[in-house]
């Protein structure tokens, strides 16, 4: 039998505290208090969404600490 993927559409949903692989979605949704704040690519995301940059201020300064 064979499995044809590409007739699929498939959908991830990650829910992390760390964002590199976040950063490498097609479409990254951002949900604040059960709301969508904001839709798009990492690069658009950056530049449109105040909660989304913070978000990966705060993942970069929990990268740097040493535990």
């Amino acid at each position: 039998m064979e499995f044809n993927v590409s007739r699929f559409k498939i959908i991830f949903l990650v829910i992390k505290s760390g964002m590199k692989s976040v950063e490498k979605a097609d479409k990254i949704v951002v949900m604040n208090e059960g709301k969508v704040e904001s839709v798009g690519r990492h690069d658009e995301l950056l530049k449109n969404s105040i909660l989304y940059k913070e978000m990966v201020k705060k993942s970069q300064q929990t990268e740097k600490h040493i535990y």
